[in-house]
């Protein structure tokens, strides 16, 4: 008797009064955790097995064990790639002068780890919605909608059927009263695995009077230095308000106006940033702070090239969760820690 998901009734029927053997190849098999395999079972005396397993694209795999007594078990195992794959199987085994056999077929999933990917231009905060890939066939997701306390706001829930690795896959959550802290994605595959991913929208931007760097300076003049005490000020209140749950950081970045060269200025605006990070970081902002330039790509108030405006010399200051997205046309640069 050949045992398989996919056998129809009658092949049992007709399997059990000529070949008293049980087959069972796994549904699923994660990589590194184990290689594909056929395992047989004797219900009684078999000799001279043959076992043949052909799939598209590859050549067969043949293997063959001299004798099985009765509850003798044999394993075969063969190497793949990661996979979703469809076999053909054929078992033939001889009691007493008879030969008989059997064919079949079954699925194997032999996959990776699970691993979702969501990148950031596919989360659409103000839709609700957020697009992710997985590598495993895909069954269904959550979203679980928090404060930044903790608290849960809402949960949403989608199904897939299955969907094959690779495909986007949308989830969406419901609109909310009060402000969101994060929101725990957790995607299941159809064999039982599932992995998890946060989005953490929760920031906060601290109001601040701009420092006046002279022209072509980064250094921080002594005369600036109460605009950024109080800053700190504002720093400290909004931890003290929001977010207890989470690890923020502070997040500085400085921007330019039009005068002088793109590349010049892109240096000038990281330095700027940096100089404010260190003033942050030797006056009791204990946070991991990270700081980057945008030079002059981030206009405040579109000017002409070489245009001297204030508005545009300016700098953020952004308490976060994860690093904030102040430009998508700005693909140079990142987020740098300060040491």
């Amino acid at each position: 008797m050949i045992a398989s998901s996919l056998l129809t009734a009658a092949a049992r029927a007709e399997e059990d009064r000529d070949l008293p053997i049980e087959a069972e190849v796994p549904a699923t098999i994660i990589v590194g955790e184990g290689r594909p395999y056929i395992e047989l079972r004797a219900l009684a005396p078999v000799q001279n097995i043959k076992v043949s397993i052909s799939r598209a694209g590859a050549a067969a795999k043949r293997f063959g064990v001299a004798k099985l007594g009765e509850g003798g078990v044999k394993v075969f195992q063969w190497s793949e790639r990661p996979g979703i794959y469809t076999y053909g199987i054929t078992v033939e085994g001889k009691r007493g002068k008879r030969v008989t056999s059997t064919t079949f077929d079954t699925r194997l999933a032999y996959l990776e780890p699970i691993k979702m990917q969501m990148s950031r231009d596919h989360v659409d905060l103000a839709k609700r919605t957020a697009v992710f890939q997985m590598n495993h066939p895909a069954a269904r997701a959550t979203a679980v909608v928090k404060a930044p306390d903790g608290s849960v706001l809402a949960r949403g829930e989608e199904t897939y059927g299955d969907a094959a690795p690779g495909t986007p896959l949308e989830i969406s959550w419901p609109e909310v009263d009060g402000e969101v802290g994060r929101i725990d994605i957790e995607a299941h595959s159809s064999a039982g695995y599932w992995v998890g991913m946060a989005l953490l929208p929760w920031s906060v931007s601290i109001p601040h009077e701009e420092v006046e760097f002279e022209t072509d300076r980064s250094e921080i003049r002594p005369s600036e230095e109460p605009k950024l005490d109080r800053a700190i000020e504002l720093i400290h209140k909004a931890l003290r308000e929001h977010g207890n749950e989470m690890v923020v950081q502070l997040y500085v970045g400085g921007f330019t106006d039009t005068q002088g060269s793109t590349t010049h200025n892109r240096t000038l605006s990281d330095d700027r940033a940096k100089a404010i990070a260190q003033y942050f970081a030797r006056n009791k902002v204990s946070l991991d702070i990270h700081y980057r330039g945008y030079g002059e790509e981030v206009l405040e108030v579109q000017t002409p090239d070489e245009t001297d405006n204030p508005r545009n010399r300016r700098a953020v200051y952004i308490l976060a969760a994860q690093p904030p997205a102040i430009s998508k046309t700005v693909t140079w640069g990142a987020w740098k820690r300060l040491r």
